[in-house]
Protein backbone atom coordinates (compact mmCIF):
# COMPACT_ATOMS: atom_id res chain seq x y z
CA UNK A 1 0.00 0.00 0.00
CA UNK A 2 1.71 3.39 -0.80
CA UNK A 3 1.88 5.87 1.75
CA UNK A 4 0.00 9.11 1.02
CA UNK A 5 2.44 12.58 1.81
CA UNK A 6 0.32 15.67 2.75
CA UNK A 7 3.51 18.21 1.89
CA UNK A 8 2.90 22.04 3.37
CA UNK A 9 5.87 24.13 1.89
CA UNK A 10 6.05 27.44 4.16
CA UNK A 11 8.58 30.44 3.39
CA UNK A 12 8.39 32.29 6.66
CA UNK A 13 10.25 35.61 7.02
CA UNK A 14 13.49 35.43 8.64
CA UNK A 15 12.58 37.95 11.44
CA UNK A 16 10.15 35.56 12.90
CA UNK A 17 11.99 32.36 11.86
CA UNK A 18 13.28 31.20 15.17
CA UNK A 19 9.72 31.84 17.29
CA UNK A 20 7.82 29.84 13.88
CA UNK A 21 10.38 26.87 14.57
CA UNK A 22 9.22 26.98 18.40
CA UNK A 23 5.72 27.24 17.49
CA UNK A 24 6.34 24.25 15.19
CA UNK A 25 7.28 22.19 17.98
CA UNK A 26 3.96 21.78 19.04
CA UNK A 27 1.85 22.93 16.03
CA UNK A 28 3.61 19.50 14.30
CA UNK A 29 2.72 17.06 17.48
CA UNK A 30 -0.89 18.64 17.46
CA UNK A 31 -1.10 17.33 13.80
CA UNK A 32 -0.08 13.83 14.49
CA UNK A 33 -1.92 13.54 17.63
CA UNK A 34 -4.99 14.16 15.37
CA UNK A 35 -4.01 10.58 15.07
CA UNK A 36 -4.78 10.92 10.93
CA UNK A 37 -1.22 10.27 10.24
CA UNK A 38 1.79 8.11 11.31
CA UNK A 39 5.23 10.06 10.81
CA UNK A 40 6.39 13.48 9.28
CA UNK A 41 9.36 14.68 8.28
CA UNK A 42 10.32 18.46 8.26
CA UNK A 43 13.44 20.06 5.91
CA UNK A 44 14.09 23.16 5.14
CA UNK A 45 15.23 24.21 1.75
CA UNK A 46 19.13 25.35 1.36
CA UNK A 47 19.17 26.33 -2.12
CA UNK A 48 18.05 29.42 -3.70
CA UNK A 49 14.42 30.01 -4.27
CA UNK A 50 14.56 31.58 -7.83
CA UNK A 51 10.47 31.87 -7.44
CA UNK A 52 11.00 33.70 -4.02
CA UNK A 53 11.03 37.86 -4.74
CA UNK A 54 12.63 38.26 -1.02
CA UNK A 55 15.09 35.27 -0.79
CA UNK A 56 17.02 37.25 1.64
CA UNK A 57 14.25 37.69 3.52
CA UNK A 58 12.89 34.22 3.47
CA UNK A 59 13.50 30.82 4.79
CA UNK A 60 11.57 27.89 3.08
CA UNK A 61 10.63 24.95 5.11
CA UNK A 62 8.80 21.21 3.67
CA UNK A 63 6.45 19.44 6.46
CA UNK A 64 5.81 16.29 5.13
CA UNK A 65 2.84 14.20 6.81
CA UNK A 66 2.68 11.07 6.17
CA UNK A 67 -0.80 9.04 6.11
CA UNK A 68 -1.98 5.36 5.51
CA UNK A 69 -4.57 6.20 3.06
CA UNK A 70 -6.92 9.12 1.31
CA UNK A 71 -9.48 8.55 4.05
CA UNK A 72 -7.14 9.41 6.89
CA UNK A 73 -6.04 12.48 5.00
CA UNK A 74 -10.13 13.44 4.30
CA UNK A 75 -10.40 12.67 8.01
CA UNK A 76 -8.37 15.30 8.98
CA UNK A 77 -9.07 17.71 6.33
CA UNK A 78 -12.83 17.52 7.88
CA UNK A 79 -12.51 17.54 11.63
CA UNK A 80 -8.77 19.24 12.32
CA UNK A 81 -7.33 21.00 9.48
CA UNK A 82 -9.65 24.37 9.57
CA UNK A 83 -8.43 24.95 13.05
CA UNK A 84 -5.13 24.41 13.07
CA UNK A 85 -4.74 26.26 9.78
CA UNK A 86 -5.99 29.35 11.76
CA UNK A 87 -4.14 28.90 14.11
CA UNK A 88 -1.23 29.49 12.39
CA UNK A 89 -2.66 31.52 10.07
CA UNK A 90 -3.50 34.27 12.95
CA UNK A 91 0.24 33.54 14.97
CA UNK A 92 2.22 34.80 11.24
CA UNK A 93 0.00 36.52 9.71
CA UNK A 94 1.49 38.23 6.95
CA UNK A 95 4.72 36.73 7.68
CA UNK A 96 4.79 33.83 5.60
CA UNK A 97 3.36 32.10 2.47
CA UNK A 98 2.19 28.21 1.89
CA UNK A 99 1.22 25.89 -0.31
CA UNK A 100 0.29 21.99 -0.14
CA UNK A 101 0.33 19.29 -1.97
CA UNK A 102 -1.14 15.50 -2.05
CA UNK A 103 1.57 13.37 -3.36
CA UNK A 104 1.47 9.14 -3.29
CA UNK A 105 5.06 7.62 -2.47
CA UNK A 106 5.23 5.01 -5.75
CA UNK A 107 8.38 4.25 -5.17
CA UNK A 108 9.78 2.91 -1.25
CA UNK A 109 7.63 -0.34 -1.72
CA UNK A 110 9.47 -0.69 -5.74
CA UNK A 111 13.02 0.05 -3.74
CA UNK A 112 12.25 -1.93 -1.22
CA UNK A 113 11.74 -5.22 -3.45
CA UNK A 114 14.64 -4.02 -5.63
CA UNK A 115 16.25 -4.49 -1.98
CA UNK A 116 15.23 -7.93 -1.45
CA UNK A 117 15.78 -9.26 -5.04
CA UNK A 118 19.81 -8.00 -4.82
CA UNK A 119 19.78 -9.85 -0.93
CA UNK A 120 17.57 -12.99 -2.61
CA UNK A 121 20.42 -13.26 -5.14
CA UNK A 122 23.46 -13.01 -3.15
CA UNK A 123 22.08 -15.97 -1.24
CA UNK A 124 21.32 -18.29 -4.00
Amino acid sequence: MATIIYSVIVEIRKEVESEWIQYMKKHVPDVINTNCFKDYNIRKKIEPNPESTQQAYTSTYVIDYHCNSLDDLQRYFDKFAKDLQAEHAEKFKDQFKSSRNILEDQFTEWFELISLDKYAARNY
